[in-house]
């Protein structure tokens, strides 16, 4: 087992009975009789670098694997500005798996030319040639050995079950939830706040084993990730619309997303609980709540117009996650709204994620170790 870094769980076993409908003259119930048992619930969490864990975001997102690392380091990169590409005429970037949507890490300029240092998302990708969005490059001449790192993982239909354990280890007490698929993911970045998340799950029915006073994993517990906390202040670098930060003035308050996979227990004769977790849809739907500075998010409602969203956590030492919503449509949007005097004007709204045909997904994330 590997440790989990939470704030609080709703994990629970279910039992469902039905009552007797035997008619006696004495009017009494004859008995209460177990029908059904299911287990559910989930936890909360602080976000940071490696919680949840790489298997546990597979696990929500229904992936199978994160992409290979990306391993490129050359002297022969190259940068130019009017297409804002990377150029080489000696590295083949479709051979060494850049994807197009995927975000990059650059390194390796130097002086005047350190701006094209940092992150951006690939537009295109061909032989010799990779064009950003994101980020502006400036022209610069191969000669540095420039370095591109990246590593993605987009929503899939790989079912991951996991067994999870709860321990009350000052009453020597272990609780197992076997069979939990996850049918729930959301974070919440909100101003002057530690970035926060939640997990839920549908597993198989409880057994009596599944409370014991020894723990169900064999050997010592895999330590969780030791990163530090995400907050919504340093950690988070910006958050783009159709990949671009919001217009000066528009200082977001709070952003969410939710995941939604529509797990369902599937019902069977001779079966105590579920026989089988059941596949459904895929939903992520959000909130955006910010000061008022101009029309763009008003008129993008009005006109039902696509658009992205991302945001980029990054810790101390450079640990980064990059989630990414390719295609999204506002849902409501009230327009600007004045609360009262002295108050600001401001702007809430809801967005729904949609299949984005570019990377045939709803969304991506990207991670990045800190650089070594």
């Amino acid at each position: 087992l590997t440790n989990i870094r939470f704030l609080r769980d709703s994990l629970t076993h279910g039992l469902g009975s039905s009552e007797s409908a035997e008619i006696r003259f004495d009017r009494q119930t004859t008995d209460l009789i177990l029908t059904d048992a299911n287990t559910n619930g989930g936890f909360e969490f602080e976000v940071s670098f490696g919680n949840p864990s790489d298997e546990l975001l597979l696990g929500a997102l229904w992936a199978a694997a994160f992409s290979t690392p990306l391993a490129i380091s050359s002297d022969a990169i190259s940068a130019a500005t009017a297409d804002n590409s990377l150029n080489s005429a000696s590295v083949d970037f479709v051979a060494a798996g850049v994807k197009k949507g995927q975000w990059i890490r650059i390194s390796g300029f130097e002086g005047e030319d350190a701006a094209n240092n940092g992150y951006a998302r690939v537009a295109s990708v061909v032989t010799g040639k990779i064009v950003v969005e994101g980020k502006t490059l400036v022209a610069a001449d191969a000669g540095s050995t420039i370095v591109i790192e990246g590593s993605y993982v987009r929503n899939g239909v790989a079912m991951h079950s996991f067994t999870i354990q709860r321990a009350l280890l000052d009453k020597t007490k272990y609780y197992a939830f076997r069979g939990m698929v996850c049918t729930q993911f959301g974070m919440r970045l909100a101003a002057n706040q530690i970035a926060t998340g939640d997990m839920g799950f549908v597993g198989a029915a409880c057994v009596a084993g599944d409370v014991a006073g020894s723990s169900f994993g064999t050997g010592a517990n895999n330590e969780a990730a030791s990163n530090s906390v995400f907050n919504a202040v340093t950690n988070v670098a910006h958050v783009l619309q159709d990949m671009q930060p919001l217009a000066e003035g528009a200082f977001i308050q709070d952003f969410t997303f939710t995941l939604v996979n529509n797990v369902r227990g599937v019902k069977g004769i001779g079966y105590l609980g579920n026989a089988d977790i059941g596949t459904g849809k895929l939903q992520i739907n959000g909130t955006l709540n910010t000061y008022f500075n101009d029309n763009t998010f008003y008129s993008k409602f009005l006109s039902s117009t696509d658009m992205s969203f991302t945001f980029r956590l990054t810790d101390t030492p450079g640990n980064t996650y990059i989630f990414t919503f390719p295609r999204v449509k506002i849902e409501t949007n009230p327009g600007p709204q004045v609360p009262g005097e002295n108050q600001d004007v401001t702007e809430n709204l809801t967005w729904r994620a949609l299949r984005d045909s570019n990377t045939d997904c709803m969304v991506q994330v990207d991670k990045f170790s800190a650089p070594s």
